[in-house]
């Protein structure tokens, strides 16, 4: 195998985060690649697809195959860049399409445009059993609904933070009800915590979804009586930042590299 980059990102003062693997040289075959390594996404970074300086190529895959857009791999290699050359980059160009990233110190930022939001869901029921769930502990202030550029999450309110950290799904259901993944929160003012279950792209349990984290921002202000313009989320041991203006959602936060492997 080539080696490639250990990162940690959406970090706390060094601790935690989401594994992200990178790789800066060609790999024949990236699906498997990435099922080896087995973290929830591994990058695959190109070079400059035009003449404009700080413009990358990346391509994203899961343990089970390539996905067109996500948070944290996007995140982790804007701050990479910068660490091995000193030279910014400023966008990614990704499946999805010409996302801007950026580092400052030891954080690093994507900015999008809000993603589509769908509306409510059609069979909420089948998502709460698929949870081990009661359908009391859901606000009902928010609907289940499905948000997301390109592939979609499936958003589920819940009321006490509590009750989200207590989750044990079955993830056979999961699969059947969740376009890819669920994606379980409360909120307590602008803090939010946060879980994602995504085992139909071989995650079982993400520990920081940035593309997720994005999503919410716009779910809130399509459904929300009270739209934040900034948001911090706790997922697992991942801290992410979200903000929104007339620019666009901006996810970020800190990241560690581990160091090389092979």
């Amino acid at each position: 195998m080539a080696s490639w980059y250990d990162l940690r990102v959406f970090c706390t003062e060094g601790l935690g985060g989401n594994p992200l693997a990178v790789f800066t040289e060609p790999v024949e075959d990236m699906r498997a690649t990435a099922a080896a390594i087995g973290y929830s996404e591994t990058v695959f970074l190109g070079g400059e697809p035009s003449s404009r300086a700080g413009v990358r190529t990346a391509r994203i895959f899961t343990p089970e195959g390539e996905i067109p857009f996500a948070g944290h791999p996007i995140v982790g290699a804007a701050w990479l860049f910068e660490e091995l050359a000193g030279n910014p980059v400023n966008r990614l160009v990704v499946p999805y399409g010409e996302i801007e990233a950026w580092r400052v110190g030891d954080r690093a930022y994507l900015r999008s445009e809000p993603p589509e939001v769908g509306g409510a869901s059609d069979d909420p029921f089948s998502v709460v059993e698929a949870l081990r769930a009661d359908p009391a502990d859901l606000t009902p202030r928010l609907p289940i609904a499905r948000c997301g550029h390109g592939a979609r999450w499936t958003f589920v309110p819940f009321a006490e933070p509590q009750r989200v950290l207590e989750l044990e799904p079955d993830f056979d259901m999961v699969k059947g009800v969740a376009e890819v993944g669920l994606y379980c929160f409360a909120m307590r003012g602008d803090e939010v915590t946060s879980r994602c279950f995504a085992p139909s792209v071989g995650i079982a349990e993400d520990p920081g979804t940035g593309s997720a984290a994005l999503a919410l921002m716009a779910y809130l202000a399509r459904f929300s009586r009270r739209s934040p313009s900034e948001l911090t989320v706790n997922q697992t041991e991942c801290r992410i930042d979200v903000s929104m203006n007339e620019r666009g959602i901006v996810i970020g936060g800190e990241v560690v590299l581990d160091g090389v492997r092979s």
